[in-house]
């Protein structure tokens, strides 16, 4: 856990592939960020994504959406939500979503920087995903109303190369072909989420 938290306080401090990452797990072409910020219905969003340690390993959080009839019904994503006035800023805002969703306390995760920001067109949400660590493994208890089912996962297993597969997405509305996604012990990961996890596949260190 140390020499890789190391790592990630260093790496995230340079310059980060962003778009170059995104892409590969991209399900449609979408605006780029600079763009979005500029739109008037743009939402600010923070995600968390944590890393502890869990059966002797790397572990990382994520949590599936209820199925409520939305736009993010019924899929795997980071604890995370909108910018409320109240928030300093966005790492504000991903550790008192993550408390609110999963119960990760807030003083026990070491924020370790920010992944490059994309733009979500569904919910119109320009989000932040920010990276901590904790030296022990959270006391979960998922808020039934935001979190349908909370999902462990191991992290080096989750962006294992053998992980990537690709899924038809099918919608009320539409259909997409051929959609990038993560498998994960059956679960299914697209969209930005898996997005985000690629830009952190891509800043792992080259021997692991």
């Amino acid at each position: 856990m140390e020499s890789l938290v190391t790592h990630f306080r260093s790496v995230l401090q340079t310059e980060l592939p962003g778009e170059k990452a995104h892409v590969e797990m991209a399900p449609i072409k979408r605006p780029l960020p600079d763009e979005a910020r500029n739109w008037k219905e743009t939402k600010l969003s923070g995600v968390l994504i944590l890393l502890y340690p869990h059966q002797g390993r790397i572990f990382t959080s994520l949590m599936m959406r209820p199925d409520y009839g939305g736009v993010h019904s019924r899929q795997v994503s980071f604890p995370g939500g909108r910018k409320e006035a109240y928030d300093a800023d966005l790492r504000q805002t991903a550790l008192r979503e993550a408390h609110e969703e999963l119960n990760i306390e807030p003083s026990k995760v070491t924020v370790l920087g920010e992944l490059s920001e994309l733009y979500i067109p569904p919910s119109k949400s320009l989000v932040t995903p920010v990276l901590g660590f904790s030296h022990e493994r959270p006391d979960f208890i998922a808020d039934t109303r935001e979190v349908g089912e909370i999902i462990e996962a191991d992290f080096y297993q989750l962006l294992h190369p053998d992980s990537k597969t690709s899924i038809d997405v099918v919608r009320a509305d539409y259909t997409l072909k051929n959609v990038p996604a993560y498998n994960y012990n059956e679960y299914v990961i697209w969209g930005a989420t898996a997005m985000m996890i690629n830009e952190i596949m891509w800043l792992l260190p080259k021997n692991v």
